[in-house]
């Protein structure tokens, strides 16, 4: 890819970057790439992808060539290693076999990291089950706070509507109904009807 392309990625990711002219002089590859967004804490991939690289899993969007530190194999030859970090590896022709090896590992491995096992796999079954520390491809703060960041940061919640505006937390459980008609500008009803300020139809 060239820096054009790069920039995109950084775009693409919400970074405030300047326009780039293409140019044959400014060629990188896939790999270095990876290793660029790895080392500043991104995905090796586009933004679908949920891997970061650095956290010392290898995760989906993450390979050994984009992100060596969380996915280099000691494995032998014709096997690849599980991408819940265990070091366990596995027969290379399990990817795309036909049978999923997700998170659930169901037949003892998680090849989700390889393109969610060679498209053996939904998106769901490479998902991460809420509560081990990683936001995965499914999930979301509303969905699962143990695993996902607050958008807002401390002290304020993002609206249930979606629209991303931020509201003081004290405002779930203050007294007044923030429902989805927005009487006050929020929809709270996402965290337990509002604290119990709204009934349910309010929040429906």
């Amino acid at each position: 890819v060239d820096g054009a392309d790069l920039a995109a990625v950084l775009a693409a990711w919400g970074f405030d970057v300047p326009e780039v002219e293409q140019s044959g002089d400014n060629l990188i590859d896939g790999q270095d790439l990876g290793i660029v967004l790895g080392a500043w804490g991104l995905p090796c991939d586009l933004p679908d992808d949920p891997g970061v690289c650095g956290d010392g899993t290898c995760d989906a969007g993450e390979t050994a060539d984009c992100c060596p530190v969380d996915c280099a194999s000691n494995c032998p030859e014709g096997t690849t290693p599980d991408c819940d970090g265990s070091g366990e590896c596995w027969p290379t022709y399990w990817i795309g076999d036909g049978y999923c090896d997700g998170t659930a590992q169901e037949w003892g491995a998680n090849l989700c990291c390889y393109d969610n096992d060679g498209g053996d796999c939904t998106l769901p079954e490479c998902s991460s089950p809420c509560g081990d520390g990683i936001c995965g491809i499914t999930e979301n703060f509303f969905e699962c706070p143990l695993d996902c960041e607050n958008p807002c940061g401390d002290a304020s919640v993002p609206d249930c509507d979606g629209s991303g505006e931020c509201w003081d937390e004290t405002w779930i459980g203050d007294g007044y109904c923030d429902g989805t008609d927005q009487l006050w500008e929020a929809d709270l009803c996402c965290y337990d009807n509002d604290g119990g300020d709204c009934p349910v139809e309010e929040c429906q």
